[in-house]
């Protein structure tokens, strides 16, 4: 049984691409077209997720001569390198100090 009768696709839908350039064109189009949209949703989600974020962060200023506890768990017991992941840091003006 031939495709278009399958899928009861009409004379106009199976006749969309009369050369090889339209159906490159055709398909040039909506590959953008797709791409676009899909732009446009990753950028909304990456803004959600990124409020969400904002929400749990707790904003804290440091000034110069305060100390600051930082803590960063290892998330591999066996993978990771054996640095310290827990100590406390002087602040200061310069890099160097």
């Amino acid at each position: 049984m031939p495709i278009d009768l399958v899928m009861r696709l009409s004379a106009e839908e199976t006749t969309l691409c009369e050369s090889p350039d339209d159906y490159v064109a055709r398909l040039q189009r909506n590959s953008g077209d797709a791409f676009q949209l899909e732009r446009k949703h990753l950028r909304a989600h990456a803004e959600r997720r990124r409020q969400c974020y904002n929400i749990r962060v707790k904003h804290e200023q440091f000034t110069v001569g305060n100390w600051a506890f930082y803590h960063d768990p290892r998330r591999y017991h066996s993978k990771s390198l054996n640095l310290p992941t827990s100590r406390h840091w002087h602040i200061s003006d310069s890099e160097n100090d």
